[in-house]
């Protein structure tokens, strides 16, 4: 599940790329992936930039947004994630927030 998750995000900050989880059925049992929680810490945040090619949490975060925005992806993930949006999901408020 988690893998799917990170090729959603690349696809949204890439302009050429479009991938939805096909896994997303299985997200009734569980909404919290360990990668994305541990992103939190600036040492386990630094991996997510470099896996995005991304310098800092500001810049990736609106890249994720303005794809939102601009219609390339629904906001919400439908009725597996009850109603959750990517930036939800993707723990991004919380992303770099602790040492």
């Amino acid at each position: 599940m988690q893998a799917d998750l990170i090729a959603t995000l690349m696809s949204l900050i890439e302009k050429n790329r479009y991938w939805y989880p096909q896994t997303i059925y299985y997200a009734k049992h569980s909404q919290k992936y360990p990668f994305f929680i541990r992103a939190t810490q600036h040492k386990h945040f630094k991996k997510l930039l470099e896996l995005t090619g991304y310098q800092d949490a500001g810049k990736l975060k609106s890249a994720i947004t303005e794809s939102i925005e601009r219609g390339k992806r629904d906001y919400t993930l439908g009725s597996s994630f009850r109603g959750l949006s990517y930036p939800k999901v993707f723990n991004m408020d919380k992303w770099d927030t602790l040492s």
